[in-house]
């Protein structure tokens, strides 16, 4: 259930022109109570935002909202002292303004409430450098904030199920919480809203709109029972949700080249053509639906292992004369990922075109859920890492810097939509733990493997994951000329590190820093 889970006072009071803003310290979802006292009749107006500019609200295009107020409360008073906050309603906010009050207010007179869906936390991370430590927890607060029966875009404009969101997101997601049930509904809500022809909208719960968005955001079908499966070990999910899957596949195959959807991105301007988006995730759904067959003893499906062929031929295709044709990152760094192209060729132009960018992220959210991952795979985390504390924009770090406490929807400035509470970015708190720590699932969510990296940057680095078959904890740390890591496992985790298998126990391995 959705659940009240903090309480926060102002951190400041700041005089408006039309009353006064009270500053919370950090961006939320929920709404503000109110304790106050006034005349009979007396009309107090609550607006929410997100940002301030001088001493005045910033309604970050708000203002596309025409019918009605947005973001606002409204309280009349009846003489007596009143303690009053909404039933039926939240906001998504750092600060609020309220207009009306006779006297100047102390911190007293407000309180502002975070709510969102009772979720437990199952995982962390901490490392020496505290930028990589408040993206983790800005990510982390992210989630909550749109964790509403949906996995919504923002708390504060939208408020809207967006699948593409969700499949750039969910690894983490399913890593860092306890999502079963919130994910369990969110399925349903999604298998209702498929179309008796296999089509998904962009959104769900759905109006009847977005089905033209096509596979960035209806992948969602696959990703998120194969990841509960994953992370949490639950086959039957994944094997209830195969006749949905199934019905998807038919759609978008016979729908080739029709989504009007890529690697999106707000304010990146990426250019990864919609056809190769569309191939890698069916390259990537006949692997789910090998694996599914393989896990019940199935015969190979021959229909499956030519459409399989159809698309790892299409993926390998892409190579022109030693390179990839696709000049963009999220298309190469896919081929990596999924062993395709000619591996030596695609790593130096994996750098290459990260330097084109002067180092930065230029990917939306199909590329995100690669990048990261293929950086690790050729052995430069440490580029990774770079890139996302690059000091200057577009960067995780300079979010951080100007004191974001949650994720952005876009690196890039966008006038039209610049809401500062997204998920759709966070999966890089996954590799937090898979590329620092190296901390990865193995072949079975009982199973983990332990390869951390290094980076010269950090001075140490610790994760830990725990769930109901058990616990993991992960440490590396700089000890003069050594490099100490710390393993140990409780339950039925089992970990391996190199050729040493540990179960329910613990051990320390050396190396030289």
């Amino acid at each position: 259930p959705i659940r009240e889970f903090e309480r926060l006072i102002p951190t400041r009071i700041i005089k408006s022109e039309k009353g006064w803003i009270f500053d919370f310290g950090k961006n939320i979802s929920g709404y503000a109570e109110i304790d106050v006292c006034g005349e009979v009749g007396q009309e107090l107006t609550i607006r929410f935002a997100e940002e301030i500019s001088g001493n005045e609200l910033d309604l970050l295009r708000q203002d596309i909202y025409q019918s009605a107020p947005f973001q606002t409360d409204k309280l009349i008073l009846n003489g007596k002292r009143v303690v009053w906050k909404p039933k039926y309603t939240y906001h998504g906010f750092r600060y609020a303004e309220i207009i009306g009050l006779k006297n100047p207010p102390d911190e007293k007179i407000i309180t502002a409430i975070f709510i969102h869906q009772a979720m437990d936390k199952i995982a962390d991370f901490e490392c020496s450098d505290e930028i990589l430590n408040k993206i983790y927890k800005a990510g982390i607060a992210s989630v909550y904030a749109n964790a509403f029966y949906a996995l919504t875009d923002c708390p504060t404009r939208e408020k809207l199920g967006w699948l593409n969101d969700a499949a750039a997101s969910f690894e983490q997601i399913i890593f860092n919480f306890d999502a079963k049930e919130f994910l369990y509904k969110w399925f349903v809500d999604i298998c209702d809203s498929t179309r008796e022809d296999g089509a998904l909208p962009g959104i769900v719960p759905s109006p009847d709109w977005g089905y033209e968005h096509g596979v960035l955001c209806s992948c969602v079908i696959f990703l998120l029972p194969y990841y509960v499966y994953k992370y949490y070990g639950d086959k039957e999910f994944l094997l209830q949700a195969l006749p949905y899957m199934r019905k998807y596949y038919a759609y978008q195959k016979a729908n080739m080249e029709k989504s009007t959807l890529a690697d999106w991105s707000c304010g990146l301007g990426t250019h990864t053509p919609v056809v190769f988006v569309e191939v890698t995730y069916m390259y990537i759904f006949t692997k789910i639906f090998k694996r599914i067959d393989e896990m019940q003893g199935l015969p190979e499906d021959t229909q499956i292992e030519a459409d399989f062929k159809r698309w790892e031929e299409y993926l390998n295709g892409q190579m022109c004369y030693g390179k990839c044709s696709i000049l963009e990152q999220a298309a190469i760094a896919a081929l990596i990922v999924l062993d395709l192209g000619d591996r030596e060729s695609l790593e130096k132009q994996f750098i290459e075109i990260i330097e084109h960018w002067d180092g930065h992220l230029h990917a939306g959210t199909f590329g995100i859920q690669f990048i990261y991952k293929a950086l690790t795979k050729i052995g430069r985390a440490d580029l990774a890492y770079s890139m996302i504390t690059h000091p200057k924009a577009p960067s995780f770090r300079t979010w951080i810097e100007e004191g974001a406490t949650t994720l952005y929807e876009t690196f890039g400035e966008n006038t039209w939509t610049i809401s500062k509470n997204h998920h759709l970015y966070s999966n890089v708190l996954y590799w937090f733990v898979e590329g620092i720590c190296g901390l990865c699932v193995g072949e079975t969510f009982t199973q983990y493997n332990v390869r951390p990296n290094y980076i010269s940057a950090l001075d140490y680095a610790k994760c830990q994951r725990k769930t109901e078959a058990g616990s993991i904890f992960v440490e590396w740390r700089r000890i003069k000329e050594k490099i100490r890591l710390f393993v140990k496992t409780e339950g039925d985790i089992e970990a391996k590190v190199g050729d040493v298998i540990i179960k329910e126990g613990e051990q320390e391995f050396f190396f030289d820093n």
